[in-house]
């Protein structure tokens, strides 16, 4: 009987945890540019928590909050954030528009050395050559050993 008692007034106890638990709204909707195209992976997030959502490849979303209200704030890349206020007591429907944004990006600057230069950087005594530019030009590998500095074929008889 004892056993009995407890596990009903755990239950109880319990019950309106689970019932809380299920407290959720859904906000669903789009996100659209100015001139109606659906934006996909645009970025729905409710600010101050870590909950928040991507646009499918429609522009469609949908997010599951608790009722009450809250700054949504939805973005992308080359567009302005939007930062809206709602207060959701029940599942709604709210399309976003996002305006285009002139940002202006910075150049961006490669520098790269091709394996033939770090062979001539190394720190030992190495003449390297690149062959690309001369492989068509050159008719025997005579020609090519002479254009290497410190070395001289000798193409005619003798020691």
């Amino acid at each position: 009987m004892r056993f009995i008692t407890g596990l009903l007034f755990t239950f109880i106890c319990l019950l309106p945890a689970g019932s809380m638990a299920q407290n959720k709204v859904t906000l669903s909707g789009k996100v659209i540019d100015q001139h109606g195209t659906p934006i996909a992976q645009a970025t729905i997030a409710v600010e101050n928590t870590t909950s928040g959502t991507y646009t499918d490849d429609r522009g469609k979303y949908s997010l599951q909050v608790a009722p009450g209200k809250h700054t949504f704030v939805v973005s992308f890349l080359g567009y302005q954030t939007v930062k809206q206020s709602l207060d959701i007591r029940q599942d709604k429907k709210q399309n976003f528009t996002l305006q285009e944004s002139a940002v202006a990006l910075n150049s961006v600057e490669v520098y790269g050395k091709t394996q033939t230069q770090k062979v001539k950087e190394g720190a030992f005594a190495v003449n390297a050559l690149d062959i690309k530019p001369i492989v068509n030009s050159l008719n025997n590998l005579n020609d090519l050993v002479n254009r290497t500095t410190g070395i001289k074929v000798r193409e005619e008889g003798g020691v």
